[in-house]
């Protein structure tokens, strides 16, 4: 699970947002802890998103230190 920027990904694809969020980091469980704290910093919840085209609301996003979990996104209907 390791993120490393790249030459050929365009500015506004997340790669090299995701590649300066976790780059520094070499774990699994420390790259997700760094990714979660981001997400959970930069999102106001409740949000509309889409899963899958299914209009959703999301309501919390979790990492309970499992890596082979990973991050729980909650959302209701």
């Amino acid at each position: 699970m390791t993120a490393t920027r790249s030459a050929t990904s365009s500015p506004d694809d997340g790669t090299g947002l995701l590649a300066e969020l976790i780059g520094g980091t070499r774990e699994d469980d420390e790259q997700l802890r760094v990714l979660h704290r981001a997400i959970t910093e930069a999102l106001e919840l409740p949000a509309d998103v889409h899963v899958v085209g299914e209009p959703l609301t999301l309501v919390g996003v979790e990492y309970a230190g499992n890596p082979r979990r990973g991050l729980v996104a909650r959302c209701r209907r």
